[in-house]
């Protein structure tokens, strides 16, 4: 039987950073942000952690 396995598990949040980012830090989680093709955007002062 396949099971869900959380350490290999990807969280995608579309929509208004200003809006969304501080409840995302919150979660602890590594934030990682991309541009329209998907491609890494330079990140300043964006903390996560787990």
């Amino acid at each position: 039987m396949n099971f869900i396995t959380t350490d290999q598990m990807v969280i995608v949040v579309v929509g208004d950073e200003a809006t969304n980012i501080e409840g995302l830090r919150k979660l602890g989680y590594d934030i990682v942000k991309l541009n329209a093709k998907g491609e890494p955007v330079e990140q300043t002062n964006m903390e996560g952690g787990k």
